[in-house]
């Protein structure tokens, strides 16, 4: 994995968007498709939608009041569809999911993350409904995901380690907020996730970042060089 200077503006003549903190290489169309993996409040997929209004975007947010506010914000909106569920490997109707009473943002399906951002006496528990990233491809009429935007608290390693190379193929740009920084002992699973993508064709750069723990992998954006254009 290379490491992006602050100066660097494009990849290989392609411009390089920064929206909310997440990087992806410019490059969608009026048939584009965002998949938004913790969508909380829908700041990211209204600014995609402003730049790129004539894209489809689906946005996944597995907290009830989060994906209620996106609800109300985007009535009306024929571009964007949210579903208020966890995105899983596998299926599920109830998982348990961690509320951050003071930081809604921080919710997780993982316990073990949530204990480490010392969330212990301001969270409760809830029940979610968990979708598979096949049910998300089958919601494509195109079945080619142009940007897959993850921010899940923790359960990118076990989406990553998930992926198959038949669901990599369709997949154009993945743009991850990795959550190593809450425990230094987690950078072996992004380092894992890093090695799994490349293994499935995508290369990669990373952006450090010193909250909390820090991890030189905050923010990463994997891309496969097959499905990006020659030329600017």
């Amino acid at each position: 994995m290379l490491e992006l200077t602050p100066l660097s503006r494009s990849i290989d003549g392609h411009r390089l968007i920064n929206l909310s903190g997440h990087y992806f290489i410019d490059n969608f169309n009026e048939d584009s498709v965002l998949v938004d993996l913790g969508g909380y409040m829908g700041h990211f997929s209204h600014q995609f939608l402003e730049r790129y209004p004539l894209s489809r975007v689906i946005l996944i947010e597995p907290n009830p009041d989060a994906a209620d506010h996106c609800l109300t914000r985007f009535i009306g909106n024929s571009s964007i569809e949210v579903i208020r569920a966890a995105i899983g490997p596998h299926r599920k109707e109830r998982e348990k999911f961690y509320v951050n009473d003071d930081n809604t943002k921080a919710s997780t399906l993982l316990e073990t993350l949530w204990h480490k951002c010392g969330c212990n006496s301001k969270c409760h528990s809830i029940h979610v409904a968990v979708i598979t990233l096949n049910e998300i491809l089958q919601m494509i009429p195109s079945k080619t995901i142009d940007l897959l935007k993850v921010d899940i608290e923790g359960s990118e390693w076990d989406l990553i380690r998930n992926i198959s190379k038949e669901q990599a193929r369709h997949i154009k740009q993945i743009s991850i907020e990795f959550h190593d920084f809450a425990d230094p002992s987690l950078r072996r699973e992004t380092e894992h996730s890093i090695h799994a993508l490349h293994d499935l064709g995508f290369s990669s750069l990373s952006w450090h970042s010193c909250h909390m723990h820090g991890s030189p992998f905050m923010d990463a954006l994997f891309w496969r060089g097959d499905k990006m254009p020659t030329g600017v």
